[in-house]
């Protein structure tokens, strides 16, 4: 079961949107895309904007290319094949992170540091399998919601 590869454009943001000035769009779902898949989150520094950007059900790796979305306040990025929390310290803004359903051993240390707003952690069925780990998110003082059942 193959999936042909989706990049994301300018110009497919545009078509997904509707909405011509990239800079206005504070929410990008491309979650159910269904022919194609994502593999790279790329090409979204122009989304100046964007509170909520959801690329679950993709087949994305790695997190990367969201350093410039300092407005972003939920990431959905459940059912992918990332391993590694990576490439998230910047996101000072978030409040949602949904990580399920990806593969995911490790909660780097700076985590419960950077991502002080941070109030929904979804983190099921992954593979976290030391309470260590869930310690180092004890100074995310805001958290109201985690999840981390299949682990």
């Amino acid at each position: 079961f193959k999936h042909g590869i989706r990049y994301i454009t300018d110009g497919f943001i545009r078509k997904v949107t509707k909405q011509n000035t990239i800079s206005r769009i504070h929410a990008l779902h491309l979650n159910n895309l269904r022919d194609k898949k994502v593999r790279y989150i790329e090409n979204l520094q122009s989304l100046t904007n964007l509170e909520i950007l959801d690329l679950s059900n993709n087949l994305i790796e790695r997190i990367d290319g969201l350093k410039t979305l300092k407005k972003l306040k939920q990431l959905l990025l459940a059912n992918n094949f990332i391993r590694t929390l990576s490439n998230l310290e910047e996101l000072s803004r978030l409040e949602v992170l949904d990580l399920h359903q990806n593969q995911i051993s490790e909660i780097p240390i700076w985590f419960g540091k950077r991502l002080i707003a941070l109030r929904t952690l979804n983190l099921s069925e992954n593979q976290i399998s030391s309470f260590d780990q869930i310690a180092r998110l004890r100074t995310l003082y805001e958290l109201r919601q985690i999840y981390l059942q299949g682990n």
